[in-house]
């Protein structure tokens, strides 16, 4: 977990290995391991040591920067979050990611695609992951391809190996339904109303990020917390159309995939 805060008072390094900065800059803690009371840092392009008691008295915690990022539009912050491993899954005190604020405010563009190939790739490194320990289990491994189409739409962390016996069966399981489709999916996260992303640009009418959150697998029958789907939500008949024909599709291809199964 990276930790951003910003600093009040400059710093001056007085050894080779330290990190000097500047009065509002914004520090990217990278690393609190180490014991001697030194932690790792980064601010724009220069990492080195800082004192860890600088941070507890001499800087503001910014909480949750790619939500403020994206509820401002902010391409150069985002940017820097994400190069800084700033967490793409961070909830903020609506249960809300920076996913969600991005679609709430429409910002298009650079910005939304950059936060959704982040996404992206978290879901991939998950699915591999979780695939790793499947295939160990498949007795047909010539059928191990069409399994991975069905995770190809998880980030569902598997469990340690040590704890993979107790779950071998039921991931198998999942795997071969259309239910791993959905399990932790970032796209599918839901803040506290129950509301996906998708939910969020509907309701704005953003019909740019509807259709880029369905070009990335976004559920589009997933129901809030007042059992309303993201299309019960579009006001703009554009928005419907592209909601309605993606609902469509997907049913005729989980028909397809069930079909597949029962061969």
């Amino acid at each position: 977990h990276v930790q951003v805060v910003k600093a009040i008072y400059a710093y001056s390094a007085t050894r080779g290995d330290e990190l000097s900065f500047e009065e509002g800059d914004l520090l990217y803690i990278i690393d609190k391991t180490q014991s001697n009371g030194w932690w790792k840092a980064r601010v724009g392009n220069k990492t080195g040591l800082i004192p860890s008691n600088y941070v507890d008295e001499n800087t503001e915690s910014i909480d949750n920067p790619l939500h403020e990022a994206a509820k401002r539009g902010n391409v150069d912050f985002l940017n820097e979050c994400l190069n800084n491993k700033v967490s793409i899954n961070g909830l903020d005190k609506s249960g809300s990611t920076a996913l969600h604020w991005a679609a709430s405010g429409g910002h298009m563009g650079k910005y939304i695609v950059l936060l959704l190939e982040k996404t992206e790739a978290l879901i991939k490194r998950m699915r591999w992951k979780a695939l790793f320990f499947i295939k160990k289990q498949l007795s047909d491994t010539s059928k191990f391809n069409h399994y991975t189409n069905y995770g190809i739409k998880s980030s569902k962390c598997p469990p340690q190996i040590k704890e993979m016996s107790l779950f071998e069966k039921d991931i198998i399981n999942l795997v071969k339904t259309i239910k791993f489709r959905n399990l932790n999916n970032t796209f599918q996260e839901k803040n506290k109303l129950g509301d996906t992303a998708l939910h969020n640009a509907s309701w704005k009418g953003h019909t740019d990020i509807v259709e880029a959150l369905i070009e990335r697998g976004a559920n589009t029958s997933i129901k809030n917390n007042e059992k309303k789907t993201a299309y019960d939500l579009a006001r703009k008949p554009e928005v419907a159309k592209l909601l309605k024909s993606s609902s469509i599709s997907n049913a005729e291809d989980y028909g397809a995939d069930d079909d597949e199964d029962d061969e």
